[in-house]
């Protein structure tokens, strides 16, 4: 009993409350800096492209635009991948403001297929050979609607929105098992 009040007094409550808000704001400011970094180099290789191509067409023949449209294809998609890794770490306090149990296990199984049918595009599409590089060209189909578009593209968000969902979940547990340890 003593302990437990030296506990409470002492303020080690607010040390794990401190702890793991320190961890949170760690890993918001981390994605916060690599979304920007690479919003910026896609802005970079994006205006690198068209300078090259239309200031200095005579420079075309020696270093040419293919890096940088590369480049600027590769970053787009990852900054996609990331943003909607960045959602998905504010999906617990939107959840949390659901206070009804059973609309929270409809809405999770409802995300759980919106992920799996996401991730189901994001292969289909072959996104991640325009992530490793591997693809030059990204390939457009013109006969879809622009909301069957739209949609499909939400979908592979919010896939990687509650994939990060799921991981900050397991690692809230696992922090939780060594802090009272």
């Amino acid at each position: 009993m003593l302990t437990v009040f030296k506990f409470f007094r002492g303020g080690g409550v607010n040390r794990i409350v401190e702890r793991s808000i320190r961890f949170t704001n760690r890993v918001e400011i981390v994605s916060d800096t690599e979304i920007l970094a690479i919003g910026r180099l896609q802005f970079v290789f994006g205006r690198q492209l068209f300078f090259w191509a239309d200031a200095t067409p005579f420079l075309n023949s020696v270093f040419g635009t293919a890096i940088p449209r590369k480049l600027h294809l590769m970053l787009t998609y990852w900054s996609f991948v990331l943003i909607g890794m960045h959602a998905g770490m504010y999906l617990g306090i939107l959840s949390s403001k659901l206070k009804n149990k059973a609309v929270k296990v409809i809405a999770f199984v409802l995300m759980c297929g919106v992920t799996v049918c996401g991730f189901w595009l994001f292969i289909k599409a072959d996104i991640f050979d325009y992530m490793l590089m591997k693809t030059q060209f990204v390939f457009l189909d013109y006969s879809k609607p622009a909301w069957q578009i739209i949609i499909e593209n939400l979908a592979m968000l919010l896939a990687w929105a509650f994939a990060a969902y799921l991981v900050s979940l397991v690692l809230e547990k696992i922090k939780r098992r060594k802090l009272y340890r």
